[in-house]
């Protein structure tokens, strides 16, 4: 459906539901018809057109809150930080934000501010920054502590890094205690205080080893020649990871990715973009937006902002931010499966495997194939499928310390799903062996043991499930098992029970309609059972069962 075609539909729906403002509204020439276009467009995630549409309105009333908001997020989205900071500083000027007395909405006083600080630093203002940032109209403990660590920053890059320690060392709040030290080190090693700079690197990974901190810390032993190092770091907190990866995120970097304040006020904004998760998710999103805008240094901003705008469906800006990040970091091969993820959610599977099969990155590594036999199962070329499992298997199968039970377990169902059980059970039986407590293995392989009514393998069945539940207890494909198997054994009080629970955590999926309409049946509730019956046929796509279903329909079971 194309956005032309959206946007006339949205129009006529919003006529509709308010015919008599909408005649008002043309007939007074507010341009709230322009209003509503810019909203639907930022809603569907057309930026250009929203932005088109808010500037026409902004020329007309250079003031309107609403407008200025979204101005202001669009502007900065699109990296431009000096158009952006034009409406902060028209922000500034509402009523809202001059009079003590009242309060704008959304927090774009703290936007506003927020932008005109940074942008300040950007043209070498540190004083007008640090006037920005402790003047900010804060509201909550997470918005001063991050003010204060934007302030940090702008009196290290005045190199008085006395008095930037002293203003973190005011923060006194256990959710900035990782940050608080990681930020000395960071501002440490900025100043060329390299002593002291990895005595707070190493009290940072005792709170937080994230890859990210590891990788800044790694840089750092590279740039003072601190081998020894380098290797207890290594082998203290990358030991269980991929060695493919190990190596990439290892290699020699002499280069300081903290390289003036707004590199390390990049870093700040990723750090308390997750602190503001459930306090402002509006602000957070804003805040990781204004992060990948400052600095293309520090990749992560980067990541996160296009995962954003995945879980927002906004699959084309998603994409273009990840073709952005270079190709020669850490995060190379994880970028590169995001964009083939990307192009298999739009439904584009050719797509993703044509990206996938010419990236010399992910055509030769164990995740790469483990996607791309992913991709073809989807397809349902299970051969093919088959074929590069096993090819991601050999990648590995010499790897003593790595675990292997995914790729068996996709290797089993491939088989299974060509027909061929024995091999499936004994790639799944693999799986186990990696990794036995697995509820989804322990599912699919009990499950299937019921509905090839291999009955000398029901008791199997029973532990496995009974396994599986314990695990996962609200999910409602292994509770459908789980009732599938009394069913199968004659016990429909308890079949019935569970069917019930299974239904209404997942009312909509067709195997647990069809099942909980069989046992339905059994004890004798017809009308109840052929109910359930329709609601799987609606929900189902494979013609071969809706013709099973259909037939039970009209002579029951």
């Amino acid at each position: 459906m194309n956005k032309k075609f959206i946007y006339i539909s949205l129009i006529l729906y919003f006529f509709s539901l308010n015919h008599s403002i909408a005649f008002y509204s043309v007939g007074n020439n507010s341009h709230s018809g322009d209003y509503l276009i810019a909203n639907i467009s930022i809603n569907v995630n057309d930026y250009d057109t929203s932005l088109k549409f808010l500037k026409k309105i902004h020329g007309i009333d250079p003031y309107k809150q609403q407008t200025l908001e979204k101005l202001i997020f669009i502007e900065t989205m699109n990296g431009d930080l000096s158009s952006a900071n034009k409406y902060a500083e028209k922000i500034l000027q509402l009523e809202c934000v001059k009079n003590l007395y009242k309060r704008c909405q959304n927090d774009i006083e703290f936007q506003a501010k927020l932008v005109n600080g940074v942008h300040a630093l950007s043209n070498k203002n540190p004083d007008d920054a640090s006037n920005n940032f402790n003047n900010l109209s804060l509201k909550n403990l997470t918005q001063i502590n991050f003010t204060r660590i934007l302030d940090a920053w702008t009196w290290a890059n005045k190199r008085d890094f006395n008095k930037s320690i002293k203003i973190i060392d005011s923060i006194n709040s256990n959710d900035y205690q990782f940050i608080t030290i990681f930020h000395k080190a960071l501002i440490y090693d900025f100043v060329d205080e390299p002593e002291l700079a990895e005595v707070y690197f190493d009290q940072s990974l005792v709170l937080n080893n994230e890859i990210y901190i590891i990788n800044l810390y790694l840089s750092f032993l590279d740039r003072n020649n601190k081998i020894d190092k380098k290797k207890q770091i290594i082998e203290k907190y990358l030991s269980g990871y991929d060695q493919d990866f190990i190596q990439r995120l290892t290699k020699y970097n002499p280069q300081r990715i903290i390289n003036n304040e707004l590199d390390g006020i990049s870093v700040a904004l990723f750090n308390t973009h997750e602190l503001l998760s459930g306090i402002n998710d509006n602000q957070r999103f804003f805040v990781i937006n204004l992060a990948s805008t400052i600095s293309d240094r520090f990749i992560e901003n980067k990541f996160v902002l296009a995962d954003t705008f995945i879980s927002l469906s906004d699959y084309e800006t998603a994409l273009k931010i990840f073709k952005s990040i270079p190709a020669d970091n850490y995060l190379a091969e994880i970028t590169a499966l995001k964009i083939v993820n990307i192009y298999s959610m739009s439904g584009d599977n050719q797509k993703a495997k044509n990206y996938l099969l010419n990236n010399d990155l992910l055509k030769n590594s164990f995740q790469g194939l483990m996607t791309l036999g992913n991709l073809f199962r989807y397809d349902s070329e299970w051969d093919t499928a088959i074929d590069t499992y096993m090819s991601a298997i050999e990648k590995k199968k010499n790897d003593s310390g790595f675990n292997l039970w995914d790729a068996y377990y996709k290797l089993g169902i491939s088989y299974e799903r060509k027909k061929d059980w024995k091999k499936a059970e004994e790639y799944l039986l693999k799986a186990l062996h990696f990794s036995s407590f697995q509820p989804d293995v322990l599912n699919y392989l009990g499950y299937t043991y019921l509905d090839l009514d291999i009955t000398h393998k029901f008791e199997d069945a029973r532990k496995m499930l009974e396994e599986a539940v314990k695990q996962k207890p609200d999910d409602a494909y292994i509770l459908d098992s789980m009732a599938w198997y009394y069913f199968k054994i004659g016990n429909f009080r308890d079949s019935l029970q569970l069917f019930e629970y299974a239904i209404l955590i997942d009312p909509s999926d067709p195997t647990i309609n069809d099942h909980y309409g069989d046992v339905l049946w059994k004890v004798g509730k017809f009308s109840q059972a052929r109910y359930q019956w329709q609601k799987a046929l609606d929900f189902n796509e494979d013609e071969s069962i809706s013709k099973r279903i259909k037939k039970k329909l009209i002579l029951g079971i």
